[in-house]
C-alpha cells in the first residue's frame, strides 16, 4: 500500500516537475506547522482551532491523495460539532494523522530531493 498518490497534484500541473516541486514544498513547509497546531489545539481544548486544522490538513491529505487518513481527518473535524466526541479517541486519531503525515513528508523529501528547500 502507497502512503499517497500524486496524481492529482500531477494531473493539476499537467504533468509540470515545476508545478509539482511547488506543491511539494508548500506540502512541506505547511504539514509540520499544522500538525504542532492540531496537537497543541487538542493540548489546550481548544476544539474551534482543532476543527480549523483538521480542515485545512483535509485539503493537504485529499490532494496528496494520502487515502488512509481521509476518513480519520474528517472524524477530527467534526469533533468540534459533536459535543459527545470521546477526548481519548480524538487523541488517537491526531496521533495517526501525526504519524501518517510524518512518514509521509519522510518519503517525499526522500523521493524528490529537488523539491526541500
Amino acid at each position: 500500500m502507497t502512503l499517497y498518490d500524486l496524481s492529482l497534484v500531477e494531473a493539476m500541473g499537467k504533468k509540470d516537475p515545476g508545478f509539482v516541486a511547488a506543491v511539494l514544498n508548500l506540502f512541506l513547509d505547511s504539514i509540520p506547522v499544522d500538525l504542532a497546531q492540531l496537537n497543541l489545539s487538542l493540548a489546550q481544548k481548544d476544539w474551534k482551532e482543532l476543527a480549523f486544522v483538521a480542515h485545512k490538513l483535509k485539503s493537504t491529505i485529499d490532494t496528496l491523495g494520502v487515502n488512509s487518513l481521509s476518513e480519520t481527518i474528517r472524524l477530527i473535524e467534526a469533533a468540534n460539532e459533536d459535543k459527545n466526541a470521546n477526548q481519548q479517541t480524538l487523541q488517537l486519531n491526531i496521533e495517526k494523522v501525526t504519524a501518517v503525515l510524518n512518514e509521509v513528508v519522510g518519503e517525499l523529501k526522500i523521493k524528490f530531493p529537488a523539491s526541500v528547500n
